[in-house]
């Protein structure tokens, strides 16, 4: 393999290739956004599709599409790919049903030159009612049967993004969430690639500045998670004791879910992605495009007008920051190099 398009960028002879026991393909490059690639059944030989080819006329359903993340990919997508049909897996929100969701979606500023170029794209949107919260996803019979027979490529976005939230909050959500979501991928007919987006800091160590392409070891196992949460799941200060080497319950939540993640795909050619802290748009449509407060864009933006012109700093630490449509092209890429 001599080259893969990364961050928007195509790198050559710059990947260290290594096979483990568990058949976890590693592919390592000199960006921080860390991209591992799990597949059982690996053909080097097989004659090799550009990433519009490889999502021509597929069904691929987003979780999280209604995220700063998912946006991007979802514009992305729709504008340069043919897919066949884009699920979205939509929860109701604030009292706000997926219909009123969609619409809101829509309206986005991001989606202003797809809908403009190419309005017929838009068209194969389709939101589903889908919760990872709860039992199945808490979705319908014919929505299950519609997906598990339609759907080639899953992108896994949707988490809880909050840092403090008690463990068993977290858990709920990013990594219980993520074995609903695998639930459903085993029983996909077409199924031929599955993109998990983690987080680089689910396993940045005591403030290491690296962090290796290689799967790490649970932090915890089921009896220990489950007997903290039954004692301390609201104390923070034993909640920081149980954190040990992590910095959050959801970097914690993450960890875990990757090793879940790697353990259980079984023959569904698997990547997992860790962005680290992502901000606003690079590149087209709207370069800058930005439509909430993620992580550090709002000291980036005061910092740019001219209202912070100082900040008490460590000179070892790293201040590792992506752009938005970086990750999302990393993971549209992930999922096409992820068929073999």
């Amino acid at each position: 393999m001599t080259g893969l398009i990364t961050h928007g960028l195509f790198l050559q002879n710059k990947f260290l290739l290594n096979f483990n026991k568990n058949n976890i393909k590693l592919l390592t490059n000199n960006f921080s956004t860390s991209y591992i690639c799990a597949n059982i059944d690996r053909h080097d030989n097989a004659p090799k599709k550009s990433i519009s080819e490889f999502y021509s006329g597929k069904s691929v359903l987003v979780t999280g599409g209604t995220g700063f993340l998912g946006k991007v990919l979802v514009e992305k997508l729709l504008y340069d790919t043919d897919v066949e049909k884009l699920y979205l897996m939509i929860r109701e929100k604030d009292g706000e049903t997926i219909d009123r969701r969609m619409a809101a979606l829509l309206n986005n500023s991001i989606f202003g030159k797809l809908k403009a170029l190419k309005p017929s794209a838009v068209s194969k949107i389709v939101p589903i009612y889908g919760d990872v919260t709860q039992t199945d996803l808490a979705m319908k019979t014919q929505d299950i049967k519609t997906l598990t027979s339609e759907v080639s490529v899953v992108f896994h976005m949707a988490a809880s993004i909050q840092f403090k939230e008690p463990m068993s909050v977290t858990l709920n959500y990013n990594y219980e969430g993520t074995k609903r979501v695998l639930k459903l991928l085993r029983q996909m007919q077409k199924i031929e690639s599955f993109v998990h987006v983690s987080s680089v800091y689910a396993q940045a160590l005591d403030g290491g500045k690296i962090v290796k392409e290689t799967l790490y070891p649970p932090p915890a196992n089921h009896n220990e998670l489950e007997t903290f949460i039954s004692k301390y799941d609201n104390d923070e200060e034993e909640t920081k004791k149980f954190l040990q080497r992590r910095c959050n319950t959801y970097a914690y939540g993450k960890a875990l879910t990757e090793v879940f993640v790697a353990e259980n795909h079984g023959t569904i050619p698997t990547c997992i992605v860790r962005p680290s802290m992502i901000t606003s748009k690079a590149e087209q449509p709207l370069p800058g495009w930005l439509d909430n407060w993620y992580g550090p864009t709002r000291f980036l933006y005061n910092a740019s007008r001219g209202w912070d012109r100082s900040c008490f700093i460590r000179r070892e630490f790293l201040v590792d920051m992506i752009p938005v449509d970086y990750v999302a092209n990393l993971c549209i890429v992930a999922g096409a190099r992820n068929d073999r």
